[in-house]
């Protein structure tokens, strides 16, 4: 069965333009070391072009893209915040993930509103003959996963949940923090054409300090119904209404004191038809429609310091023709018009083309060159630390942000399931929002509720080149990947390296079988350090009476990102060993 999932890999990349694409399934995923459990986000973290800006994040940084210009999907649905523990794990439960599948750029007019990457996760469609059920308990968490038959279908739900707040509740340990989350997925064929299926995830994080009079509370909620018609051998449509949520809840000292209040609602409908003309000439095109509602505000001491609200229509049309010119050279032009209901502008073109030529069965040549536009975005902060992305909707006083990229790549198959993938970008970026605080100490709230009065606009660039090898099957498996890369922004009319630039970075991936019940795997990373903004020396402000009262010590910065730590190098050692308690029949 192996070898047959991965020669079907094959000659899908060989008759399909698969620019920057790396698909990795439930065994890829488990098998780098991870810590107390795997997670989907650390995997993906290892591959060419692929970073993050901590140890203790999750978050994905694409070919010097910022977090938010990634679109994730699980089954087509929007997650806008998928962690847990302020970015320390992702959301994603593996054992109810088919595969993820990444573009790191490059994608045609079928994806819209981000401009670095997309993630599609999708889940697994449960046991249509038997029930069954596993569970595991890490060092973090415990989590169980169900599935079996229904109808003439299947479903599969995975719970977890975190348990350090019940294991020292009570001593000097204790530890105020814990999430849970469900994911699940159920399907029913009504017959041979038509397919209905409907997945959801449910999460939140819950965390309270009371020494602190410090409370948190933040998740998502996302459901969708899917619907698949085979019409004939030429006709396909797909059709999807969905609803995904996003809530944030900050507070420091009480009621009184310092309060954050954040939510997105977002409801979508979605319809893709595929239409075969012949063996040469594929027609692809749809629609999309987003209903958005953004919500954010900020108060403390009885002052409201922040306040934004936008109700809102994203929405779009697009078209992509995949035509083979001659045998050996693929062409896939594409187009994509948009709408934004809360803009100057509302109609955004984003015109693509991907190009393939094959050099022989197993050696290709890629190429691929696009416009992306986003409007909804998280606000980049070069100075402070983010625990949680805010997300705000871009409004009529900043333009939306467009990136312009361009990807040239090599890929080959070698015998034995090995594959290389070489690839250079170019990416160009306009409209970044970046928080500036020019107020003082004691001055007014913000008054405006438009985010220019919060936010400077900037731009940036990014370039660099990969290399991922690769060895699907066998008893030795794994990855080489290496990548450099350049990524600086402008602001204000002064140029410099963005907070996740790294000029080079080089990861291992192997596991290997020793026999039924052992294996072991590895994961070496070595990275450039990345920068950082000195801080020269410190002042404090003596202010008057009041709810500033008191000594307010501030930091004098130096040059933003104008130093840059040490390099950085890690190794992670992993060893699963599997026990059979019952023989079932």
């Amino acid at each position: 069965l192996q070898s047959v999932e991965v020669s079907g890999e094959r000659i899908e990349r060989k008759l399909n333009i698969q620019l920057s694409r790396v698909k990795l399934g439930v065994r890829q995923l488990k098998s780098v070391p991870q810590l107390g459990e795997a997670d989907l986000f650390r995997t993906l973290q290892s591959l060419p072009g692929v970073l993050t800006e901590s140890d203790f994040s999750t978050g994905l940084v694409i070919r010097g893209g910022n977090t938010d210009q990634n679109l994730i999907l699980l089954d087509g649905i929007t997650v806008y915040n998928p962690s847990h523990v302020g970015g320390l794990f992702s959301n994603f439960i593996v054992d109810a993930v088919k595969e993820a599948d990444l573009m790191k750029g490059g994608f045609n007019a079928e994806y819209g509103g981000r401009l670095s990457a997309v993630l599609n996760v999708r889940s697994r469609e449960g046991n249509r003959k038997k029930f069954s059920g596993k569970s595991s308990v890490s060092l973090l968490s415990a989590q169980t996963t169900l599935e079996g038959p229904v109808g003439k279908g299947a479903w599969v739900a995975s719970g977890r949940r975190t348990y350090f707040d019940k294991v020292f509740e009570g001593t000097k340990l204790e530890f105020p923090y814990y999430f849970w989350d469900v994911q699940g997925h159920v399907f029913q064929d009504l017959s041979e054409n038509d397919r209905v299926s409907v997945s959801w995830y449910a999460g939140t994080d819950y965390l309270y300090w009371g020494e602190l009079q410090l409370r948190g509370k933040w998740g998502n909620e996302t459901a969708s119904i899917n619907y698949r018609k085979l019409f004939n051998q030429q006709l396909i449509s797909n059709w999807m209404v969905a609803k995904s949520r996003f809530d944030i809840l900050f507070g420091l000292g009480g009621k009184s004191g310092i309060k954050e209040e954040d939510y997105i609602d977002d409801v979508t409908f979605r319809s893709d038809w595929t239409y075969f003309l012949n063996q040469r000439t594929q027609l692809r095109f749809g629609a999309e429609y987003k209903d958005l509602d953004f919500v954010y505000q900020a108060t403390g001491f009885g002052e409201q310091f922040f306040k934004s609200i936008t109700q809102t229509v994203e929405s779009a049309a697009y078209l992509k023709f995949k035509h083979w010119l001659t045998p050996k050279f693929l062409i896939e032009p594409g187009y994509r018009l948009g709408y934004y209901g809360n803009s100057e502008t509302n109609i955004f073109h984003d015109p693509r083309l991907m190009m393939k030529y094959l050099l022989s069965d197993t050696r290709y040549i890629n190429a691929s060159v696009g416009k992306y536009h986003q409007f909804m975005m998280t606000i980049q902060d070069d100075f402070n630390p983010k625990v949680l992305d805010a997300w705000f909707a871009v409004d009529e006083s900043v333009e939306p942000a467009s990136a312009n990229q361009f990807i040239l790549g090599y890929e080959e198959y070698f015998p034995g399931d090995h594959r290389l993938q070489v690839e250079v970008f170019y990416k160009q970026m306009e409209n970044i929002l970046t928080f500036v605080d020019n107020r003082s100490t004691v001055d007014d709230s913000i008054s405006s509720t438009y985010l220019d009065s919060l936010v400077d606009v900037g731009s940036g660039y990014a370039y660099g080149g990969e290399i991922f090898f690769q060895r699907m099957v066998g008893r030795l498996n794994g990855w080489i990947a290496y990548s450099w890369s350049v990524a600086r922004k402008e602001l204000n009319g002064k140029e410099y390296f963005t907070n996740w630039d790294r000029t080079h970075a080089f990861n291992i991936i192997a596991s290997y079988r020793l026999n039924r019940k052992w294996s072991v795997s590895t994961k070496w990373t070595y990275q450039t350090g990345q920068p950082y903004t000195p801080i020269l020396g410190y002042y404090g402000e003596h202010l008057p009476g009041g709810s500033f009262a008191g000594i307010n010590y501030q930091t004098i910065p130096g040059g933003r990102n104008s130093a840059r730590y040490p390099e950085y190098h890690r190794l992670d050692l992993g060893a699963v060993r599997r026990f059979k308690f019952r023989e079932t029949v």
